[in-house]
């Protein structure tokens, strides 16, 4: 959060467990600061909504992190931000390809489309459009995928992934277009390597 913060991109305050002893500690940490809201417990290392949690309150947070710390994840706490959407933008060589704009399921407030979570279309805004540049800007990072959580307030970017992020709930034409992306963007990756290396 703090790198990001580094590129002017608004983020949600986050602390990265481990085990029982700093998850308490976060805890009360983030309690403090945000006294009424509840918070989000997710794995660092997986996707399509996996193995994440509101935790409502302390015992709670206790009786889940019970059973989660023996799954060998390490796991990240953040604040609840309510949201319309979950805004993922698609980039690839510094270019935005494309966009999804996720609504969450009335009964779930995880916006997968797997977990039946709904696709919108909508136009992204150049002030979006821009802020979802800057991580190309910054490091060079060639491909990536940004979650924006949109709908009260500013902006604020959820999570980044740097690996193949889902395509369900993109239009058939842009699951093509981010197909035909990545490919040329492996086969410059592979270009250049074969040229450092011989």
């Amino acid at each position: 959060a703090s790198a990001l913060a580094e590129v002017g991109l608004p983020t949600i305050p986050c602390v990265h467990l481990y085990k029982f002893s700093k998850i308490c500690r976060a805890y009360k940490t983030l309690s403090d600061l945000y006294p009424s809201s509840p918070f989000i417990l997710k794995p660092n290392r997986l996707g399509r909504g996996m193995g994440i949690f509101k935790i409502q309150s302390h015992s709670e947070l206790t009786s889940q992190w019970a059973l989660l710390k023996n799954t060998g994840q390490d796991y990240i706490m953040q604040p609840f931000v309510p949201h319309r959407f979950d805004l993922r933008v698609y980039v690839v060589d510094g270019k935005v390809m494309t966009w999804q704009w996720r609504s969450s399921d009335e009964k779930d407030f995880r916006a997968n489309v797997s977990l039946g979570a709904e696709s919108v279309q909508k136009p992204l805004s150049q002030d979006l459009h821009q802020k979802s540049l800057q991580i190309f800007r910054k490091w060079g990072i060639k491909y990536y995928c940004i979650d924006w959580l949109v709908g009260f307030g500013e902006p604020v970017v959820n999570e980044i992934s740097s690996t193949l992020a889902g395509f369900t709930g993109l239009p058939k034409e842009s699951q093509k277009q981010m197909a035909e992306a990545l490919i040329c963007h492996s086969l410059k990756e592979l270009a250049w390597r074969k040229h450092v290396s011989s």
